[in-house]
């Protein structure tokens, strides 16, 4: 997680984080957010249901994904779920993909 936050900040974007979906929700709905990226996988609330609320109720750009990096095993830790350093170097990149086109 910190490497994303820290991706991101670096290419001038301003990040919060929420480590839970009613959290994330919370910030969305009380923030203006240019673009919000939702965690399919998060825990409380499901990042679905989070997509689902965001807009239903916003008029925000939206961007799911989930925390990993399917198909690429070398990049994932020992536990199969969470990437590594070098796998979380690929998620900010692909996330910086869809977001500069709408935020620059």
């Amino acid at each position: 997680l910190d490497a994303r936050l820290k991706g991101l900040k670096a290419e001038g974007f301003a990040v919060d984080h929420a480590a839970d979906g009613e959290l994330g929700l919370d910030l969305a709905m009380t923030e203006p957010y240019a673009a919000v990226v939702v965690d399919i996988m998060l825990p409380k609330l499901d990042g679905f249901e989070v997509c689902r609320i965001l807009r239903q109720e916003m008029n925000v750009p939206i961007i799911p994904f989930l925390d990993g990096v399917t198909g690429r095993p070398d990049l994932l830790l020992s536990d199969h779920a969470h990437p590594t350093a070098e796998g979380y170097a690929i998620v900010v990149q692909n996330v910086l993909k869809v977001l500069e086109p709408a935020l620059r």
